[in-house]
């Protein structure tokens, strides 16, 4: 027997392990595209479930089950002057209708934004089974007591003592979050905002409250008071001063 029968020819050799190298290259391949394949996948799935969150989020956010909403009359001061209204009611023996209202109160809005070149809004409207919620929004504090009624004044202590305003009967320090039985002073009062308002409501201010009117009112946090009737017969307002440093 010669050597050819018992080696393989070189030429063969070489062809046999480049034919073995081109399948694994090609298996790699197909690994790779398979690997690819999955991650795109899942891309897909992240993205498409990302899309399900955001309109879930957006519709809730819509109909109101997230947003930050007061469970009392709250009227919310900003720095930049304008003015949030939540009016919260209690309708559960009442005779009021849910359209019959949200129409009056869109009428009112436009009725008073045609005359008056109001900047009156209406953000919110929401009836539940026992309560409905209505959320107002004004370009400053002068268009809501013109829209309301009530009376409220914003300034300093300067503007308030020339308009002859009782400023400093039964206004109290408050101190460690709690409203003090120390009189406020007009040292108290002179270079901090002031606001007396005429109306039964929590009022939260953009600020740090220093001194406030003690009768019928509570303090709830720094910078946010409840103000209530002092009659429990009627449901009459009395002015009640706060003083309050700006953020």
């Amino acid at each position: 027997m010669t050597d050819q029968n018992y080696h393989q020819n070189p030429e063969t050799m070489d062809e046999e392990r480049a034919r073995m190298r081109s399948e694994e290259m090609r298996l790699r391949r197909l690994k790779k595209k398979r690997i690819q394949r999955k991650r795109v996948k899942r891309l897909l799935m992240a993205a498409f479930c990302l899309i399900i969150v955001l309109i879930a989020f957006a519709v809730v956010s819509l109909i109101g089950v997230f947003e930050k909403r007061s469970d009392e009359n709250l009227l919310t001061l900003s720095e930049n002057g304008k003015v949030v209204f939540e009016e919260v009611e209690d309708i559960k023996d009442s005779d009021l209708k849910k359209d019959e209202l949200n129409k009056y109160i869109k009428e009112q809005i436009k009725y008073y934004n045609s005359k008056s070149g109001g900047k009156i809004k209406l953000e919110r409207f929401s009836w539940g089974d026992e309560k409905v919620y209505v959320r107002t929004s004004y370009s400053s504090l002068q268009e809501y007591s013109d829209f309301t009624g009530y009376f409220i004044y914003h300034g300093d202590f300067k503007g308030a003592v020339t308009a002859e305003y009782d400023v400093t009967n039964g206004v109290k320090k408050v101190s460690k979050g709690k409203i003090t039985n120390e009189d406020a002073t007009s040292a108290d009062m002179e270079g901090n905002n002031l606001l007396i308002i005429r109306e039964n409501t929590a009022v939260k201010i953009p600020g740090e409250i220093v001194a406030v009117s003690s009768l019928g009112v509570e303090l709830i946090s720094e910078d946010t008071v409840r103000i209530t009737s002092v009659n429990e017969e009627e449901e009459t307002a009395v002015s009640t001063v706060i003083v309050y440093r700006g953020k």
